[in-house]
């Protein structure tokens, strides 16, 4: 089975003219692979192993199989062995991938069903699974201890959020809370560089997705229980600069700042600024230092912040005194060629 999956494996990268041991692998997934899945007392091994060929050839299954499946793929995310958590977690990434919409999203999916490969739906996913249920279990496999970390599952989480988008307001709340938490663990521990990316993408959908349908003060509500759930954990992350995170605390305050002003954005006689509460403008001197601009890798979510300020708040650095700090940072950036862009 596992030279017939690295045969399989290398043909996809058009290194091989064999088909027959493609052939052979996917007669084997509704007779082996299959019912190792969908099995209440498969062992670990075999059940990960299976997990493993239903995340590599998931590109030849059909609809029907894989909404039979998705009901087990989150059974298997509460499972007691890790490795089967996370194939789990993976699989249903996998499923996702190619219906998910983004910019390139409408012609990925039509290139997708062009081919013949099975793309799921919104409607298709509820079906089989209520939306609660998988985040509940996505989430079991980050609050086990050796998935704390897990890569894989919040990646999962991450494709789930960009797969529903505005759908996931509903539920609000247990995300952020169990999001929230997640953040503070690895403000005080940034182990693994691709969980805090993830992560930190998941906010970044997770804000854009809950502010984008609602208007005045709905969203400013919406920005402030983000702010409650956010705060803490970034005044951790810039107090005691931990260089992993730094950048994405940035880009992620730059977004709710963003998302504030505009709430009022044009409303007779409102002053976007006027609602900006203290948090954001006592960054401005922390913001404007020399020190922060030290490393490169916080140019980009740095910019972006200022930018906020001046578009959405600028009276905020006027009446601040900031002015010049601000302009001595823009003449800094623009003399080398390095960070003019």
């Amino acid at each position: 089975m596992s030279s017939l999956t690295a045969s399989a494996t290398a043909q996809g990268l058009g290194l091989g003219a064999e088909s027959a041991p493609v052939a052979g692998v996917l007669a084997l997934l509704p007779e082996v692979v299959l019912p190792e899945v969908t099995s209440e007392s498969a062992h670990p091994v075999l059940r990960s192993a299976a997990l493993k060929l239903l995340h590599l050839f998931r590109r030849s299954l059909d609809l029907a199989t894989l909404k039979q499946l998705l009901p087990h793929l989150v059974r298997h995310l509460r499972a007691k062995e890790t490795v089967v958590q996370t194939y789990a977690a993976l699989c249903i990434e996998r499923c996702l991938v190619t219906g998910t919409e983004s910019k390139y999203g409408a012609s990925a999916t039509a290139a997708a069903t062009a081919s013949g490969i099975a793309v799921l739906s919104k409607e298709d996913l509820l079906a089989a699974v209520p939306l609660e249920t998988l985040f509940t279990g996505l989430f079991a496999v980050l609050e086990n201890e050796d998935g704390a970390a897990n890569e894989y599952a919040i990646r999962s989480v991450l494709r789930v959020l960009l797969f529903f988008g505005e759908d996931v307001r509903n539920i609000l709340s247990p995300l952020m809370s169990t999001l929230g938490g997640a953040l503070a663990k690895i403000s005080a521990d940034p182990i693994n560089p691709q969980f805090n990316h993830a992560l930190c993408e998941c906010f970044a959908v997770l804000i854009r997705a809950a502010c984008a349908g609602v208007q005045g003060e709905q969203r400013v509500a919406v920005v402030a229980q983000f702010e409650a759930a956010l705060f803490p954990s970034f005044q951790t992350i810039l107090g005691s600069e931990i260089v992993e995170l730094v950048p994405y605390a940035f880009q992620l305050i730059a977004q709710l700042l963003y998302y504030r002003c505009s709430a009022v954005e044009g409303a007779q006689g409102a002053s976007s600024s006027g609602t900006v509460p203290a948090v954001y403008t006592q960054l401005l001197p922390a913001l404007l230092a020399p020190a922060v601009w030290e490393a490169r890798a916080n140019f980009a979510s740095l910019v972006d912040l200022l930018c906020v300020f001046v578009v959405q708040a600028m009276d905020l650095v006027v009446d601040g005194g900031f002015l010049q700090g601000l302009l001595g940072v823009f003449q800094k950036l623009l003399a080398s060629r390095a960070s003019e862009t």
